[in-house]
């Protein structure tokens, strides 16, 4: 008789299913690129608006402050998983 495997996954929460594509989970690498390159466009859209002069541009480097921390942490699940041969 074997022991069970122990690198199953854990079931997924009904949050996290509707708030994380499935990509992410197959792709931590390109999810994360994908997360800095929304952040430096966020953060090109704001300097455009600030320099309009319009003030509301700046809550707008808060989801670019969120994507760069997505994409830290996707890059830092990506570090820990084991390479796919």
């Amino acid at each position: 008789m074997q022991a069970p495997e122990q690198s199953a996954a854990a079931p997924r929460s009904a949050l996290m299913r509707f708030l994380v594509p499935q990509w992410e989970y197959s792709c931590p690498r390109f999810s994360a690129h994908v997360h800095f390159g929304i952040g430096a466009v966020l953060v090109g859209v704001t300097i455009l608006v600030l320099a309009l002069g319009y003030w509301w541009g700046a809550l707008l480097l808060l989801a670019a402050a969120l994507h760069c921390w997505l994409g830290h942490y996707d890059m830092t699940v990506a570090r820990s998983a084991p390479r796919r041969t």
